[in-house]
């Protein structure tokens, strides 16, 4: 079938801002965008695996990361171990401080 949203947002955080997720889950509603929250010490950390869990058609599709190097390599080889071509696979390269 037809995904339940064109676009999907991923939002990991260890440090949650209820009101910062509220003006997200707005915006994302008003974008008709499928807004996922996933809070390191509630959900656990993302994951390849667990991106694919949520979304299934995530290794099929294009992914556009933007957060930690070493967070995102992790992300890229796990979505290539599961099929993703690595050319669909986009990372905003920068590092935190």
């Amino acid at each position: 079938g037809a995904p339940a949203h064109e676009v999907d947002l991923v939002y990991s955080t260890n440090a949650p801002d209820p009101d910062f997720i509220g003006e997200l889950r707005a915006l994302a509603e008003r974008a008709r965008v499928g807004l996922h929250v996933l809070v390191t010490q509630r959900d656990g950390k993302l994951s390849a695996e667990r991106l694919v869990d949520m979304l299934p058609r995530a290794a099929q599709s294009e992914v556009w990361f933007c957060g930690p190097a070493g967070f995102g390599q992790a992300l890229r080889e796990g979505l290539a171990a599961r099929g993703m071509p690595p050319a669909c696979f986009h990372q905003e390269l920068f590092e935190m401080r």
